[in-house]
């Protein structure tokens, strides 16, 4: 039996496009050393979700680069800017058991965009940015508590994960 070898392997693997996640297609230049997150702007009825999701954001930037961020609404001292508007913030019940809700979907939709301050070039941008979360309701009204705020500090975590991969991959 033939034995493969691994400098064969590595080049069949890396002639297939498999590469590490923000290597290839990262659309940010070397010349970008910080990001400016400003509270992004709400355009639903929800209250303080641009606050939940822009701090849910600015921490995985934190997080996951190098980057020094600033969740500063001033962007004058930084390389570039991440902007978002929150277009869309529903909350619906999705099963229902005897006539009761017993199940509910909350619903973000976002716009998300990285422009490079000095150039004006967008060097990120998602005009459509769509996550779900659900939660159960209590089929009892003594017991009734509203988790859609909590569903809301969930699914933030999703949208930023989504965002900071995004920037980070060149998607």
């Amino acid at each position: 039996m033939k034995r493969i070898s691994p400098l064969f392997v590595l080049g069949f693997l890396s002639a297939c496009g498999y590469h590490v996640v923000g290597t290839t297609g990262n659309t940010i230049p070397k010349t970008v050393q910080s990001i400016s997150v400003p509270t992004f702007r709400n355009e639903t009825s929800g209250f303080k979700v641009e606050q939940t999701l822009t701090a849910a954001v600015v921490r995985e930037l934190i997080t996951r680069t190098s980057y020094q961020v600033r969740a500063s609404d001033s962007a004058t001292d930084t390389d570039a800017v991440l902007r978002g508007v929150i277009t869309g913030l529903s909350s619906n019940p999705t099963v229902s058991t005897g006539g009761r809700a017993t199940t509910a979907q909350v619903n973000v939709r976002m716009k998300v965009s990285l422009v490079d301050r000095k150039t004006g070039k967008v060097l990120y941008e998602n005009a459509d940015l769509v996550y779900s979360e659900r939660y159960e309701i209590s089929g009892q009204a003594s017991q009734y508590f509203d988790e859609s705020s909590a569903s809301v500090q969930r699914i933030s975590r999703s949208v930023a994960a989504a965002v900071v991969s995004g920037i980070l991959s060149g998607f």
